[in-house]
């Protein structure tokens, strides 16, 4: 059981490190984004190919994070079932 808590606890910190850094990097993303919004074009404005390749990439972060949450709840699942079962079983011998 003990080697079971500590398996949750590691994948919690997984999860925490990876969801922090996907924040981090759409952070920046919007923040290159907001510097390149268009002014009142009189012109064809150079950066907006740009700033839709970022908005692309703002969306395959959100992709990530959802894959990522997904995975996390499996396998967070998982674990608190063996933690269960292991539980029972330790019951089970004490009686």
């Amino acid at each position: 059981m003990a080697l079971t808590l500590d398996h949750l606890d590691r994948l919690r910190g997984v999860h925490h490190r990876i969801n922090k850094s996907l924040v981090r990097h759409e952070c920046n993303i919007g923040t290159a984004i907001l510097r390149r919004e268009p002014r009142p074009p009189v012109y064809v404005d150079p950066r907006l190919p740009e700033r839709d390749r970022l908005r692309d990439r703002l969306r395959k972060l959100d992709e990530e994070r959802r894959r990522w949450s997904v995975q996390y709840a499996g396998d967070l699942q998982s674990l608190m079932d063996r933690l269960l079962s292991l539980s029972s079983k330790h019951r089970e011998l004490q009686k």
